[in-house]
């Protein structure tokens, strides 16, 4: 494991997002907070319930560097496999492994998991109307 390559890609990735922004019109929003480290994020989605895919997805909010580059990578996983069936079969130690960060400590964990915990906010809602 190259710790330059991965520290980088997270830098990257909290620093240039390319699904950072704002939804016109979204079907659906989650949003969560983090009170001990004052990190917020909101994951907003448009869906078609006929194809049951998602067709745009964009993130707002402030975090640490590892909470903003997961829920990037989480946008862009979003992005690339669409369908709900797919996204349902994600995992948080797949989007862990593309950042480098199969270890982890508990604090940064926290950080790691805010943005999983709102991407599941966004499953469970799309559950419901699809």
């Amino acid at each position: 494991m190259n710790i330059d390559y991965y520290q980088a890609l997270i830098e990257e990735r909290a620093k240039r997002p390319k699904y950072r922004g704002i939804l016109s019109s979204p079907d659906v929003v989650v949003k969560k907070r983090d009170l001990l480290a004052n990190d917020e994020l909101a994951l907003a989605v448009t869906f078609n319930p006929k194809t049951k895919e998602i067709v745009q997805v964009r993130w707002q909010g402030q975090g640490c560097t590892i909470s903003r580059a997961v829920i990037e990578t989480i946008a862009s996983e979003i992005a690339g496999l669409k369908s709900l069936d797919k996204l349902k079969k994600l995992k948080l130690v797949d989007i862990l492994k593309q950042l480098g960060l199969e270890v982890i400590t508990p604090s940064r964990f926290k950080c790691a998991d805010l943005g999983w915990q709102v991407f599941q906010g966004v499953l469970d809602k799309l559950v419901e109307v699809s």
